[in-house]
């Protein structure tokens, strides 16, 4: 018998009978010299009878029915004795031993041989041999370029009589990134499809939950070995071997090597922070870029390991193609800032001179292959000669083309240039063989929708407005917290918040305070309200600065002429949106009545309201209102005229469609529980209206 453990195979005693009455098979190992031992006994051997064993070992003849009877078959050997000893060939499919005594009885027995042998010479086209072949050449990389893995397919085939077992499969190092590992069935059997994936080191075994894959006789497993440069660095070699356990007894470890090199040429992605590539995943160069720049960007040169840049200025050439159109020259420079960053391995030793050269000093990553990055800010130190304008620093030219150029002169750290074009063709040392360009956002920053709309005479004071825009705001002032125009969802006073005024006809020249100010719809929909809440039958303006900007830094188009003004010039005046409508006519009420002390609600409001004044019969724009509270003996609790009572009136912003009551009397204590007479009065006297409240203390 053979035991399996830690491939090697042990030859010892049986570990248990086997009855072959059945003829079931027997597992032998086909091409190893193999020793098979029989026990029995005879009951009549107290008359002196002898025993003697025969072996025989067939194979089928051409033509006939495998595991018919033994005519069909031709013996390849025989042996005499307890034991046979026997180098078993894959075509040999019978066993016979027969038990014969003294008087010619006999007892012969049929076992069928089984073979779980795996097929290493790799006969066919994508045998093994073929595969080691293949993975022992040289399988070159360029980080980051377009070609990103390689697969390279082998084929297990069992040839043996049974099902052979793929017991694990390991790589001797631990190189997880590089290898993805699939086993796929060629032909319709039913088995775990796709069932090695390297998820964790690749020294533990890569099946799942250790189960062992059986592959029938003559048929086959394909192995795909998928390799990927995401991890590798540059300039390098890599070798491993992949090793796959079976219970082949001849082959029980197939050793499978691999060995990839990585000399590559240092690769250049160009891109924007924030700003969706129009390229593949991971693309570099053209592939890179965005189909259009935010007015407010970076540019960001990402290259795929450690170079060598003296100047950034000297190699990175950024060129406004609107201003050069105006220009004698033919072009013009855009100036800005670079700011050169690099990553390092942390237990690499970095000099002085690189750390003080880096800007800010060395970012330590130690998994990131893209290595080095030199960040450009635009900054226009003169009005533009095509718009007449300057932007804002950080800002380009709202609607301009970018010509980017690029020089060949960048080297990685072992002399390797720069390859722009992915041909792995060198250029000279400073040429600029290469224009990326890119365009300046075209589009416009607009208000799509509001609600209420523009000149609606039926807005419900209770809702909040909406203001739809075709592109997401920005919440965070782009230019600094000294901004003043920009949208702040925190600052609810209507001094604080810059960006919007809500003005009407009540309220005279003073703006709304808000209520709450929010974002929705993916930050596209502006919601507010107001705080008073509006009166009925005002009419209500409210103004959007053009200092409004979406997420790309291009400021709001307020006044229609598909030219962001403030982008420029920054005056709260210009680009300034605005709409207006009539509040639906709601008439008389206050609240809460009853006030209750009980309810949290009402006394946090800390008064009782008498809305909408402007709705009573008498009442004059302009004109002063008196409120008067009485208890139901008459007596007078509460005047608004009273000087106790001004100076208790904490609502700076009351206007004259509204009065409030503070539940107290006129020597500033709350009043007790009980129904409580009030009068609406002008100042000379004229009774507008009169009714009831009550408060329960």
């Amino acid at each position: 018998s053979y035991k399996f453990k830690d491939s090697t195979w042990i030859v010892g005693p049986f570990d248990k009978v086997i009855n072959f009455t059945n003829d079931t098979g027997l597992i032998v190992p086909a091409g190893l010299p193999t020793l098979v031992k029989v026990a029995g006994s005879d009951t009549d051997v107290v008359f002196s009878d002898t025993v003697q064993l025969s072996w025989g070992i067939w194979k089928p003849q051409i033509g006939c029915l495998p595991r018919g009877n033994l005519s069909c078959y031709d013996k390849t050997d025989s042996a005499i004795g307890l034991s046979l000893t026997h180098t078993f060939a894959l075509e040999e499919e019978y066993l016979t031993v027969r038990a014969t005594d003294r008087s010619g009885a006999f007892l012969e027995q049929k076992i069928w041989m089984e073979y779980p042998v795996v097929d290493s010479t790799g006969k066919g086209p994508l045998g093994l041999s073929a595969a080691s072949k293949v993975l022992t050449k040289e399988l070159k990389f360029i980080i980051g370029g377009k070609v990103r893995d390689t697969t390279v397919l082998a084929e297990m085939q069992s040839i043996g009589t049974t099902g052979l077992e793929i017991l694990s499969v390991t790589t001797q190092k631990n190189d997880q990134k590089w290898l993805k590992l699939k086993l796929n069935w060629t032909n319709g059997i039913n088995g775990p499809k796709d069932s090695v994936i390297t998820k964790g080191p690749t020294t533990n075994d890569l099946k799942t939950a250790g189960k062992t894959i059986s592959i029938d006789p003559n048929d086959k497993l394909i192995f795909s070995f998928t390799f990927f440069s995401d991890s590798l660095r540059g300039d390098s070699i890599l070798i491993d071997t992949l090793i796959v356990k079976t219970n082949d007894f001849a082959n029980p470890v197939v050793k499978i090597p691999l060995r990839m090199k990585y000399d590559d040429l240092p690769l250049l992605r160009l891109g924007v922070p924030g700003a969706k590539a129009f390229g593949p995943t991971n693309g570099f160069n053209t592939a890179g870029l965005p189909s259009f720049v935010p007015a407010r960007s970076n540019l960001t040169f990402t290259f795929s390991e450690r170079v060598k840049i003296k100047d950034p200025k000297k190699v990175f050439k950024i060129y406004s193609y609107l201003d050069s159109l105006k220009n004698p020259d033919g072009f013009r420079l855009i100036n800005g800032d670079f700011t050169y960053r690099f990553k390092i391995n942390p237990l690499a030793k970095v000099s002085a001179s690189e750390r003080a050269f880096a800007n800010p000093p060395a970012l330590v990553s130690a998994s990131d292959s893209l290595a080095d990055s030199v960040i450009f800010t635009p900054r226009y130190d003169s009005p533009s000669d095509s718009v007449k304008v300057q932007p804002a620093p950080g800002f380009f030219i709202y609607r301009d083309i970018l010509h980017i150029k690029i020089s060949n002169g960048i080297t990685d750290t072992t002399g390797n240039s720069l390859d722009l074009r992915l041909d792995r063709g060198l250029q000279a040392a400073g040429t600029f063989d290469t224009i990326f360009q890119a365009k300046v956002d075209t589009g416009f920053f607009t208000v799509s929708q509001t609600d209420p709309k523009n000149g609606s005479i039926e807005y419900n004071p209770d809702l909040p407005i909406r203001i739809r825009f075709n592109r997401k705001l920005a919440q965070r002032p782009p230019l600094g917290i000294d901004t003043l125009t920009l949208l702040d969802v925190k600052n609810l006073e209507a001094d604080s918040n810059h960006c919007i005024k809500i003005t009407s006809t009540f309220l005279g020249k003073k703006s709304y305070n808000l209520q709450f100010i929010s974002l929705e719809d993916g930050d596209s929909t502006l919601v507010f309200k107001t705080r008073p809440r509006l009166p009925a039958l005002d009419t209500v303006t409210i103004r959007l600065i053009g200092g409004l900007m979406d997420t790309s830094g291009l400021s709001l188009d307020g006044n229609g002429n598909k030219m962001p003004d403030w982008l420029y010039h920054q005056i709260d005046s210009l680009d300034v949106y605005t709409f207006s409508f009539l509040v639906r006519d709601q008439g008389f009420y206050v609240y809460p009545n009853p006030y209750k002390f009980s309810d949290p609600r009402h006394t946090e409001k800390g008064s009782m309201t008498f809305k909408n004044l402007n709705t009573l019969k008498g009442f004059v724009k302009g004109q002063a209102l008196d409120l008067r509270i009485y208890s139901m003996n008459g007596d007078l609790v509460f005047a608004s005229h009273d000087e106790a009572a001004i100076k208790r009136d904490t609502k700076k912003d009351r206007i004259t469609t509204t009065m409030d009551w503070d539940i107290k009397n006129r020597s500033g204590d709350f009043v007790g529980t009980g129904v409580y007479i009030f009068t609406v009065m002008t100042t000379n006297s004229k009774l507008l209206h009169k009714g009831k409240v009550a408060v329960i203390r």
